[in-house]
């Protein structure tokens, strides 16, 4: 005789028409009830974007993520690069989460950009605030917190160190992974 299983679903016992999963068994109705939730889900997960409350949810993100970098990196006295990838975690959950979750190429996109902008201006903080802390006050009127462009290419220019590109990728990846659509399998 079969052993009697709970559906995970409906908690029902059976014996027969029982499909098994990596999280347990469900009896057949549920099986294919949570199937087509799923399927619907993932068909729609590119579709009614909105792409201002995305970009807005994006931007905070990287707010915060500059901002949790930059006090670590300042704070500690350490520049601490492999916190960077926080920029990337954030502005991906920022993405995800004003925009209900829907997720597309697009979207992906966006978080990149996001986040390598967001990279290079929490870079410039962290030596903004290194310069201004040595007490080089005569700078206080040239390093802005919104700088020049031509002052914040060259802040990063002599500045920029090759291995910073490794957290800068690590950061992109998780703001690509994190915002890929799901695929049904």
């Amino acid at each position: 005789m079969a052993e009697e299983q709970q559906c995970l679903e409906c908690g029902k016992l059976f014996t027969e028409n029982l499909v098994e999963t990596e999280h347990g068994a469900f009896c057949r109705p549920c099986y294919d009830a949570l199937l087509t939730t799923v399927k619907e889900q993932v068909a729609v997960q590119n579709s009614e974007i909105n792409y201002p409350l995305s970009l807005a949810g994006g931007l905070l993100g990287a707010a915060l993520g500059v901002l949790i970098w930059w006090a670590i990196t300042f704070y500690s006295g350490y520049s601490v690069g492999i916190v960077a990838i926080v920029i990337g975690i954030t502005v991906a959950k920022g993405i995800t989460v004003f925009n209900g979750n829907r997720r597309s190429q697009s979207i992906q996109l966006m978080a990149v950009a996001i986040t390598v902008i967001a990279f290079f201006y929490a870079d410039y903080l962290v030596v903004r605030s290194y310069i201004l802390s040595g007490n080089e006050a005569e700078y206080i009127n040239i390093l802005t917190y919104l700088p020049d462009p031509k002052i914040f290419l060259n802040v990063l220019k002599e500045t920029f160190e090759a291995f910073n590109l490794v957290f800068l990728g690590i950061a992109i990846w998780q703001a690509w992974t994190m915002t890929r659509p799901y695929k049904f399998e």
